[in-house]
């Protein structure tokens, strides 16, 4: 429950609504036509520039900025585009040389640089060279990060911990362990479902350090864990509510404590709780509500301080049907062929839109339905950081083992976007939205 009159919701409200109105997001979606190429082809585009919570076309920023980097990390070629009206369109062409391997193709404005660039649009593609030296992985080095759920791990406060392994490519990579303590004593085992990622409860112990060792022997420390705070364990599977249970450290049961909820940097839920002398608090939040977007929770201790977050993805599949029929009966080679297309809202309704098309040889080129698209990038890719495979797959459909894939991305991939200090501190603005 919560009380519309109280002095820390009405801050938070105000501090909110002046960054949304000051600092609006931007976010870039290019449409391109391959994803694999040779060295000097051209990769065309078509550029999507959003501004704000309600992804309106951005009639703000003027120009956008395209990096092509190397299988190295290194900007190998820069150029821009103009803007109107939030679209723009052109093409890049591989330089001369370039090495086999996987690129990626950044986009950008300059508004964006104000902020985090783990959410420029980025996407790999893969140049096919000529003569060229073939550059090799170590595929038995891995990268392995635990994330526990809300943020922190909680002694004596028994929490989820999600784990992602990544290999020298980027992407995930299968792995089976177990959980030690400071004394070589087992606690837990674990074992990656999918992609890398997976997860594993525990209760931590006062003072006590943890570490992964995998099959071949390799190590990893887990996050230190707290003293103070809050065990936030959500689950998302059910398709009406968003359930979510709350433990405390003993200091704190006794005092109040705030949930709020956000999409799109937009309040979509608040609440104020209680103990009441009880172990565990836990409510339901109805998803019929909510808008598509990632739902963040967060979190705050009665003196207004953040102390737990998660990101929860909610998807009222209302996305627009996009149906096209070719008339290529008595095409001859380089004729023009006429495309008819039908596009209908969720409501099975016609309705105008913007499109793009890209076309491509359809014997030299195979696209992966589902990679990114124009849904995942706004909706999805572009609130998370780190590279998410198979994207489009999470829109596909609402079953029970597609929800738990969905949930190890935001397990693992959800750390926050919104910075609450920045918010509540006015962030200093470097770059002109104009530009």
């Amino acid at each position: 429950v919560y009380k519309r009159q109280d002095i820390f919701i009405q801050r938070l409200e105000k501090n909110i609504l002046n960054y949304n109105s000051y600092k609006p997001v931007e976010k870039v979606y290019l449409h391109t036509d391959k994803d694999l190429l040779t060295e000097n082809e051209n990769l065309w585009f078509s550029a999507y520039v959003t501004l704000g919570t309600k992804h309106h076309y951005s009639f703000a920023s003027k120009v956008l900025y395209i990096d092509f980097v190397n299988p190295k990390g290194e900007i190998i070629k820069t150029q821009t585009i103009p803007l109107e009206e939030g679209r723009g369109k052109g093409n890049l062409k591989v330089p001369k040389n370039s090495t086999t391997g996987e690129y990626q193709i950044r986009a950008y404005t300059k508004w964006m640089q104000n902020f985090d660039t783990s959410f420029f649009f980025t996407k790999k593609v893969k140049v096919v060279a000529k003569n060229s030296t073939h550059s090799t992985l170590n595929n038995n080095s891995i990268d392995l990060q635990f994330f526990p759920e809300g943020g922190t791990l909680i002694a004596g406060l028994n929490g989820r911990v999600a784990f992602k392994a990544l290999g020298e490519d980027g992407l995930g990579k299968e792995v089976k362990g177990k959980i030690i303590d400071s004394n070589n004593d087992f606690v837990a085992n674990f074992k990656s479902i999918e992609h890398g990622a997976g997860v594993l409860n525990f209760t931590p112990k006062l003072g006590e350090s943890y570490t992964a060792v995998l099959e071949n022997n390799t190590t990893f420390k887990l996050p230190k864990s707290e003293n103070v705070g809050y065990s936030l364990l959500v689950s998302n599977i059910d398709d009406r509510n968003i359930k979510i249970k709350v433990q405390a450290t003993e200091n704190l049961r006794g005092k109040k404590f705030y949930v709020i909820g956000h999409i799109h940097n937009e309040k979509y839920y608040q609440g104020r709780f209680e103990f009441g002398g009880k172990l565990l608090v836990d409510f339901e939040i109805p998803k019929n509500k909510l808008p598509t977007g990632i739902f963040k929770l967060t979190l705050f201790s009665e003196d207004g301080i953040p102390m737990a977050e998660r990101a929860i993805f909610n998807n009222n599949h209302n996305e627009l049907t996009i149906s096209a029929k070719i008339d290529d009966s008595d095409a001859a080679p380089k004729d023009k062929i006429k495309i008819d297309l039908e596009v209908k809202d969720s409501r099975n309704w016609p309705v105008a839109t913007g499109i793009s098309i890209a076309i491509t040889d359809a014997d030299k080129f195979s696209k992966n339905e589902n990679s990114k698209n124009v849904l995942t990038q706004l909706f999805l890719e572009s609130d998370l950081k780190g590279y998410i495979e198979n994207p489009a797959l999470f829109f596909n459909d609402s079953k029970r083992a597609t929800k738990f894939r969905l949930e190890l991305v935001m397990l693992t991939h959800g750390w926050r976007k919104i910075n609450w200090q920045n918010i509540k501190n006015d962030v200093y603005v470097k770059f002109n939205k104009h530009q």
